[in-house]
């Protein structure tokens, strides 16, 4: 221990005493995010597809390739839909979610086999 003029005593941390300061840890375990793999705590969980989100990570996980062609150039954009999502209007296809409008564009009806009364 050094001491100063006031005769206050402070505790220098070296490795011959026998006092080690310990880390804080958590004892609670929380389950992962199924996006960021973070702790996601009941106040913050939403539950999407059967798996817990934190808030603002339940968004859809639509992304599409737009391809431009210019001269000889080609170039490609990775978009992404990205729209919030809530137990309301969230759609589950292979473990990855989407919103309404994305669901109804990739797996939705498509051509007149669905319409017959269109066909004729």
């Amino acid at each position: 221990m050094a001491s100063n003029k006031s005769g206050y005593q402070s505790a220098t941390w070296d490795e011959q005493s026998p006092y080690k300061p310990t880390q804080w840890r958590s004892t609670i375990s929380a389950p992962s995010c199924a996006l960021c793999n973070k702790a996601v705590f009941p106040a913050e969980e939403v539950i999407g597809a059967g798996q817990k989100y934190h808030k603002l990570c339940l968004k859809c996980s639509k992304s599409s390739q737009l391809m431009f062609f210019l001269h000889s150039f080609t170039i490609t954009i990775l978009v992404s839909c990205n729209t919030l999502l809530n137990s309301g209007n969230v759609n589950e296809h292979d473990k990855k979610i989407y919103c309404v409008a994305c669901y109804r564009r990739q797996f939705g009806p498509h051509g007149s086999e669905y319409f017959p009364s269109l066909s004729t």
